[in-house]
């Protein structure tokens, strides 16, 4: 017959069956995902995350760092402070010492140097100048006492234990001040101290014994 088709070849007139399409699932299931933009903020936060610790722990440290020399400097600066006021209350001390002991001197030396004077008088009076000139060898042995001479009521020195002094005016070596004195009087000059005594007679002065004494001798 005319109109039979045969099989497997289309008929005339008819469109042909469209080819199956892949799925676009299936299309898609091998290809790796793309990196979307979540990621990307992700690894920047872990990043600037990382910084911020790392700033944040040397901050820190800095900190702690300078506490700690901030506190040695103030330590350092304290015990210097402390180190000062201690060595100034001590030379305070030393200072008031060494005044109590130069007052404490000078007493002395007043309280020693009258018995002399009253030795020098008697010989003086009996005319025996060579008892007291050892008085005066025995005296400058003293501790601190560096000279002892005598004056002549003339002016002159009439026996010192430096020999070249005397016969020689008193006023070239001892001031006018002590050489005119009345009583008992104390001159300091070059760092000693100067006791003049008036040795008195009857009803005249018989002279003035003069005494070097060296506080720093001790």
């Amino acid at each position: 017959m005319a109109d039979e088709v045969k099989p497997g070849v289309e008929a005339a007139g008819t469109a042909p069956s469209p080819l199956p399409q892949p799925d676009a699932a299936e299309g898609t299931a091998g290809a790796k995902p793309a990196a979307g933009p979540g990621r990307i903020s992700a690894a920047l936060r872990g990043w600037l995350d990382a910084r911020t610790v790392l700033y944040l722990t040397g901050g820190v440290l800095t900190l702690l760092l300078l506490l700690i020399g901030g506190s040695y400097l103030f330590k350092v600066w304290e015990m210097r402070g402390l180190e000062r006021r201690f060595a100034a209350e001590r030379d305070q001390l030393s200072t008031a010492q060494r005044q109590a002991l130069d007052l404490q001197a000078r007493d002395l030396l007043r309280l020693a140097a009258r018995p002399l004077a009253w030795a020098v008088r008697a010989e003086l009076l009996r005319g025996n100048l060579g008892q007291v000139d050892d008085y005066f060898r025995e005296f400058v042995r003293e501790r601190g006492v560096t000279a002892v001479l005598l004056v002549g009521p003339d002016g002159k020195i009439l026996l010192a234990t430096n020999r070249k002094l005397e016969t020689q005016a008193a006023e070239a070596f001892v001031s006018k001040t002590l050489l005119q004195a009345p009583d008992a009087a104390l001159e300091e000059t070059g760092g000693l101290v100067r006791l003049a005594v008036p040795v008195m007679g009857f009803d005249r002065r018989l002279g003035l014994l003069v005494i070097d004494y060296d506080p720093a001798a001790r």
